[in-house]
């Protein structure tokens, strides 16, 4: 439930491999995003594989590490196919119900790709908008332009909204 800390002096996918490291269970494929992490479990004992959720942080040179299964239904859809793909099958509902989030979840617009929210958002100048055009921003960057105003914009966990391309 809480987090755990320590000095980091490796990756953060190492961090994450050598904290499994000597325990009944073993991390059979990882894959890195950034603050979410996702993990095909084994447990060594029963041959079970399951999903986790890694969240990392950092600070000051402390990596603060939080693990929670699929049986605990968190509410981080972005898991790859690769991993759900090397999962056991389970009886468990909530973990049912997180892979099928997981599986069903969207891609992300590409550049020039339109798209429209399932609910609009208001922004601080009191507008709502809920259709935009992915462009890019910087070198790897992208900002949402709003069909209505014409105004590039960033939209906070895009992954995690509901939306359609248009």
């Amino acid at each position: 439930m809480g987090w755990t800390s320590y000095h980091q002096t490796k990756s953060t996918k190492q961090e994450i491999l050598d904290y499994y490291k000597d325990s009944k269970f073993e991390i059979i494929d990882l894959s890195c995003q950034g603050r979410e992490n996702y993990a095909a479990t084994r447990n060594n004992e029963t041959g079970q594989i399951f999903a986790e959720v890694i969240l990392t942080e950092f600070k000051d040179g402390q990596i603060y590490i939080k693990d929670m299964t699929e049986n605990e239904g968190p509410l981080y859809w972005s898991c790859p196919k690769r991993i759900l793909n090397k999962l056991t099958e389970t009886s468990c509902e909530t973990a049912k119900n997180w892979r099928k989030k997981c599986a069903n979840k969207p891609r992300m617009p590409k550049y020039g790709e339109k798209f429209k929210l399932d609910f609009p958002l208001k922004f601080t100048d009191g507008i709502q908008r809920d259709t935009f055009t992915c462009m890019k921003y910087g070198k790897a960057g992208k900002r949402y332009v709003c069909e209505k105003t014409g105004i590039g914009v960033k939209i906070t966990n895009l992954k995690n909204r509901q939306f359609e391309f248009i």
